[in-house]
Parts: C-alpha cells; structure tokens; sequence
C-alpha cells in the first residue's frame, strides 16, 4: 500500500470508531436493539466508492474488532456487528456496479440489509426464531437512517469535488436527481418486504403490537432461554425477582415478575437495551433480548412449552431471590 492510500485509511478507521461510538451515545429507540444512527455508515460509503474492495472490507473488520475491543461488548457483539457489516458491505458493492442507482439507494439498502444481518446471527446465536419479529420495525428504521447518511455522504463528495485535491472515484456517486427512479424503487420493495414479513409475523403470534387472547395468567409462563436451551418456565403468577448470573463469564441479570408482567429490572451487560424494553405480558409476545449474555426471556402458553421441558424437575428456589405480592 502507498504511503497516501495507508494515511487515508488510518484516517478513515479513526473517524469511524468515533462516529460510531458517539452513536452509541444517542439513543433512537432504547426499547429495540439494532436501531442507531449509522453515523460510521457515512465512512464505509467513502471507502465503497474511492476506495478498493479490499480498503472497505478491511475498514470494516477494522471498525468491528476495535470498537468490540475499546468500547466492549464483547464477543457475541462483535459476531453481530460482523454479520450486520459483512452483509451491508457485500450489497453496497454490489449496487454500487449498477447503473442508475445512486447514494441514496446505496446507503438505504446497506442500513436495512446491515439490520438483516444482526437479526439473522441473533436468531442464529441464540436459537430462538421470535427475534425475527423485529425485523418490519428495523427495515423502516434503515430507511429513515439510510438516506441520512446517504445525504451526509452526498455533501463530503460534492465538498471534495470543490476542494480538487486530486481524489478520484472508483465509481461516480449519482446525486438524488439521476437516480431517484431507482432509488424510490428500491425503498418501495423494502417496504413491501417489511409489510409482508409484519402480517405474516401477526399471523403467527410474533407482531410486535397485535395482543393475543388470554383466558388467564395462570395458563401462562415466563420462558428463561439461554444459550440455546431453555433454563426455566416460571408461571407468570409466581410473583418475585429472579437473578440469571454466571460466576465464569461474570454476566448478570435480574427480572421481575408481577401482576403487571415480566420485565428486566437490571443487567451487567454494556447497552442495557433489555432493562428498557419495557413489561413483557401475554398480549405481547415480542421478547426481551439480552443480546451481550444470550439471554432472552418471553411469555408462552402452556400448549407452547416444549415437550421435552419437565416442569416438576426444575428448581426455581435456586434464581428466585425475593418474593412479591400480587
């Protein structure tokens, strides 16, 4: 690498950790995981179109591991951020080649498919297949955010194209004029994606609002699952709070259950989303998701507990820290 081109990319490593860490102190929407700004995504898009394939791929292994590695998070939210990188990466090239698709399209389709990724490794991670009902919500954010960034990325091509320092293009950034064709057309079909996969998820039980029929608490459980298999089921009317802790990794969470639902009280765990996302009851069935510790805690009926789960088997006494009235 040249002396100018390795300058260009400590520079552009530098600015990326820092977007992306002062993102990480602007909260969207605490209440669901993977919605931010996506101020670094203004960084990758430079490198997507001045740099090579290799500058952007390593600049965004670079962002990956260090950001997991200064500001924490730790391994499994590394994995997340890789697979959400890889992903938007390998579809920016991709558009970037095609013809009539500008920056705006790009950098909408990178945010929604880097949600995408995040998803798919959460579901792969932590083996529950329910996280996927985030997914409508997380294709509309990366369409609100995407032409944000894409906007800001516009302004930075236009102003060095001003300054004439010498920087060429590896592919000409079409403004919104030439391209908003294509670009609408991109958005319309992710909008028609996240519209199809929220009636099927409704159909299914997993709508993030669309509230399910109860006959009465006591048919219902609070499902702990862990690392890919179900720790307890505690009937939603055993009232207390309850600590989920491991003394190896150190990790730590405490929930409570009343006559009001579930909902995570306190965690150890860097973001904290899952203490914000609200009281889980059976009308909701989106669940709580501790992403960092792998823990995820929802409501199910007693005709959804697994069947190889035996109940009179499980000692509930060893989590259950103190005890609450209805």
């Amino acid at each position: 690498m040249k002396t100018r081109t390795i300058a260009r990319f400590a520079l552009l490593t530098a600015l990326s950790l820092v977007l992306g860490y002062v993102e990480s102190l602007i909260p969207i929407a605490p209440t669901i995981p993977g919605i931010k700004l996506g101020l670094g995504n203004t960084v990758l898009l430079y490198a997507v179109y001045m740099g090579t394939t290799l500058e952007a791929a390593l600049l965004m292994l670079c962002k990956v591991f260090l950001s997991s590695m200064l500001f924490g998070g730790g391994f499994s939210a590394m994995l997340y951020s890789l697979a959400g990188g890889v992903l938007s990466l390998a579809v920016m090239l991709l558009l970037v080649r095609l013809p009539r698709v500008g920056v705006i399209g790009v950098s909408s389709c990178g945010a929604v498919s880097h949600n995408i990724g995040q998803i798919a490794m959460a579901s792969v991670l932590l083996g529950v297949g329910s996280v996927w009902a985030y997914f409508p919500v997380l294709v509309l954010s990366g369409l609100v955010m995407g032409p944000l960034t894409g906007s800001v990325s516009l302004a930075v091509f236009r102003s060095l194209k001003k300054a004439n320092r010498g920087e060429t293009y590896r592919f000409e950034p079409r403004p919104f004029r030439q391209s908003w064709k294509t670009d609408v057309l991109l958005t319309v079909i992710f909008l028609l994606a996240a519209g199809a996969a929220w009636f099927f998820l409704s159909r299914s039980g997993l709508d993030m609002d669309t509230a399910i029929g109860k006959d009465s608490e006591s048919d219902y459980y609070v499902e702990v699952y862990q690392n890919s298999s179900v720790l307890y089921e505690i009937p939603l009317t055993d009232y207390g709070t309850y600590r989920i802790s491991d003394s190896i990794s150190g990790n730590e969470n405490v929930f409570v259950i009343d006559s009001e639902g579930v909902h995570m009280q306190s965690a150890n765990c860097p973001d904290k989303i899952c203490v914000r996302q609200g009281t889980l009851q059976p009308g909701r069935t989106t669940p709580i998701t501790c992403l960092p510790h792998k823990l995820v805690l929802s409501v199910v009926s007693q005709e959804e507990l697994p069947e190889d789960f035996n109940l009179s088997r499980q000692d509930i006494s060893e989590i259950k820290i103190s005890d609450t009235s209805g």
